[in-house]
């Protein structure tokens, strides 16, 4: 209280002269970007003076606030990062030379942080950029945000990247170039489910985020996440994030990524203990950083699997369930789809049909052209509902999912769409149902999912078993 008395009892002028003069002995003795920013921030907006003097001082304390914004933002601290890049945006003038790529910045960190409206909105300002480069970034960015929800169009993604990638080579802009790879390796596995391409564009990610001085943990985190959803088999993949884990980890952001996706692979593998070990590891690391979405959407969804793959079927609906209604809340779309059609998928299994009808209802309503994986899951639970009802166009449901799974390398989502079918048929009294559970058995072997193989052995057993006949 004694020091705001003292300080407002200051004419404004004397105070605006005051904040200069710390701001400059600040600086001469290395004070920070954030410290000496504070201070020309304070003295140009208590200037009364509209002068040129006024405007250099606002520029110096939107460069200033601005290179602390971008050191928050490699620290991976998204919140911090937004207040301080809002700021320095204010701050500087509009035809300011790096105010294109902070708005992009700003728009990252603020969509990480959960805001995805704050995001397209700085985004969209970006886009009226004079520099061609920065307008091109922030239609990518855009395109990206905009796929969380509804409103987005994953192959829109795909088409600018294909632009992006070459431009920015040209010009060795690695920030854009990393950002550009990330995000159209993301749509060739999260959407198409290319996963092997996937992990090449992260690879291509991670060099450029090097490059550009960037931390890496989202291009690693990509990388856990291809191999888990991938082709390489199990054992390969458990390898990969381990020396992941020794030789790119470098900090607690994709330790915790990394954990979490080893976790879903130890849990295909039948290592159950060292699974829940590695998702433990990452909730609690996702926990400690305040990574709402990461614990929504990656931890969660490998959790509610691994659940399941440990037979622990009830547990997996719990888990589902909570995720899918974070993700309502979210108006996060692109994610919803999937899981709220493998929650479905699973009531079945269950014989909880009704609650399995709402949340396939949810999952076509979110579904969209373009995402393979979204798609497939939501027709296999269509495909089993109908099935249950007896009707004719149940098989011709699974039929699809088959066909759609098997343009992606998603051994998993393969082999359940065999098995959907296979209880279809069964369902139906139809033949072929031994045929198809072969055939989901070595896709879930091929990948060297140890538990879904020996759960589709099992299964093939209990129908090809003599029945009593007492």
């Amino acid at each position: 209280m004694i020091h705001e008395a003292a300080y407002n009892s200051v004419p404004t002028a004397e105070r605006s002269r005051l904040h200069e003069i710390v701001a400059d002995l600040l600086d001469a003795r290395g004070g920070s970007d954030e410290l000496v920013g504070f201070h020309l921030e304070q003295a140009a907006t208590l200037r009364l003076d509209r002068d040129r003097h006024a405007t250099r001082l606002a520029e110096d304390a939107g460069r200033r606030l601005a290179a602390a914004g971008i050191a928050r933002w490699k620290r991976q601290d998204a919140s911090g990062t937004g207040r301080l890049l809002e700021r320095a945006l204010r701050l500087l003038p509009a035809e300011h030379a790096s105010r294109g790529e902070l708005l992009c910045e700003l728009a990252s960190a603020v969509n990480t942080a959960g805001n995805r409206g704050r995001a397209l909105e700085l985004l969209n300002e970006a886009r009226e950029s004079a520099d061609g480069r920065v307008r091109l970034r922030a239609e990518i960015e855009h395109a990206a945000v905009a796929s969380l929800s509804d409103a987005g169009d994953v192959a829109l993604i795909v088409e600018l990247a294909a632009r992006a990638i070459p431009a920015f080579e040209a010009v060795g802009d690695d920030r854009s170039l990393a950002r550009a790879w990330m995000l159209a390796g993301w749509v060739r596995g999260g959407a198409l489910g290319l996963h092997q391409e996937w992990l090449d564009a992260a690879e291509r990610a991670l060099t450029s985020y090097r490059r550009a001085g960037w931390p890496t943990s989202t291009p690693v985190g990509h990388m856990a996440a291809a191999l888990y959803f991938g082709p390489i088999p199990v054992a390969a993949a458990i390898e990969r994030c381990r020396s992941l884990l020794e030789f790119e980890v470098a900090d607690l952001v994709s330790e915790a990524h990394v954990y979490a996706h080893l976790g879903g692979l130890h849990a295909m593998a039948c290592e159950f203990d060292e699974a829940q070990q590695c998702l433990d590891h990452s909730h609690a690391a996702f926990v400690d950083l305040g990574r709402r979405l990461s614990l929504q959407r990656t931890w969660a969804p490998i959790a509610a699997r691994s659940a399941r793959l440990r037979g622990e079927r009830e547990a997996a609906v719990a888990q589902y369930v909570q995720t899918c209604e974070d993700l309502v809340a979210d108006d996060a779309g692109f994610h919803l789809a999937t899981l709220a059609a493998e929650l479905a998928e699973l009531l079945c299994e269950l014989g909880r049909y009704d609650e399995a009808e709402t949340w396939t209802s949810l999952a076509e309503r979110h579904a969209r052209v373009g995402d393979r994986q979204g798609t497939a899951c939501t027709l296999i639970a269509r495909a089993l509902l109908l099935a249950h009802a007896e009707s004719g166009e149940a098989d011709d449901r699974a039929r699809a999912a088959v066909a759609l799974a098997e343009q992606t390398d998603e051994l998993n989502l393969r082999g359940t769409a065999r098995l959907a079918r296979a209880a279809v048929l069964e369902h139906l009294g139809e033949d072929g149902a031994d045929d198809e559970r072969a055939r989901a058995a070595a896709e879930y072997n091929a990948k060297g999912n140890v538990a879904a193989g020996r759960s589709v052995e099992l299964r093939r057993a209990a129908a090809t078993s003599p029945t009593d006949s007492a």
